[in-house]
């Protein structure tokens, strides 16, 4: 991306994370977690596993959102 793009503007990690509520549902088929959280976030650098990162650009931003403990990543392409 970087190649393509150059450098973000944006990398955000994340600095402080506060569990506010957590509830779990089963039944006999079905497990459910669901947590609510407040997080905190500061710009950092790619080896600090990004939550976010962002480039603005004249016509489009690009976001990646990394969940880095569910091996996922959603990239975002946005016209302005």
């Amino acid at each position: 991306m970087i190649e393509i793009y150059g450098n973000p503007n944006q990398i955000k990690v994340i600095e402080k994370r506060e569990e506010i509520s957590r509830h779990i549902s089963t039944d006999e088929t079905f497990r459910q977690e669901m947590t609510q959280n407040i997080i905190e976030l500061r710009e950092g650098s790619f080896e600090e596993n990004p939550l976010y990162i962002i480039w603005e650009k004249e016509d489009f931003t690009i976001t990646i959102f990394s969940r880095y403990k569910n091996g996922i990543s959603e990239i975002t392409f946005k016209n302005k």
